[in-house]
């Protein structure tokens, strides 16, 4: 499967993050888009794959893993006690899944996940062209066991962009 960078990011990215009402949407939009670009390669692989899994351990286009920020998620979603994700707990029940592996089809629910995870930074989400920070935020935020390095990060994006 292989989506279209502009496709990806105006069908499922930006709708999903309106509906949040998070703020930042556009920030957010780009950050999450260069996240998948590197994780899935723009949405082409959805499960990781090695010699011990036959399918996952990570899912998606963000690469989700159960016991990491998709078990974060849930914890924030349900003991928020800033209050900050108000807006986006009223849309909880409608993006939310019980099962990890869900996160390869549903599409809308891993821009959710994905945009929950980033919220706790206590960072404003950097703008479009501040490719460090931006790389930054993904690394504090991801926690990547094998990070890129920036220059990769900063390709993958544009290769999908550019595609």
């Amino acid at each position: 499967m292989s989506i279209k960078y502009r496709d990806f990011k105006s069908y499922v990215v930006e709708p999903v993050l309106a509906d949040m009402g998070l703020g930042a949407e556009d920030r957010a939009a780009h950050l999450l888009m260069a996240i998948a670009a590197h994780e899935s390669l723009g949405v082409k692989y959805l499960d990781q794959m090695d010699a011990r899994h036959r399918d996952g351990p990570a899912y998606g286009p963000f690469q989700f893993e159960k016991g990491g920020g998709f078990a974060e998620v849930h914890r924030l979603m349900e003991a928020d006690s800033r209050g900050g994700l108000d807006p986006a707990r009223d849309v909880w029940e409608k993006y939310k899944v019980d099962d990890i592996r869900k996160l390869r089809q549903r599409l809308d629910s891993a821009v959710f996940y994905a945009r929950v995870l980033l919220y706790p930074d206590r960072a404003s989400i950097p703008a479009s062209g501040n490719w460090d920070h931006l790389y930054a935020y993904y690394i504090r935020r991801w926690g990547p066991g094998k990070p890129p390095s920036l220059d990769e990060f900063v390709r993958a994006h544009a290769n999908w962009k550019n595609g």
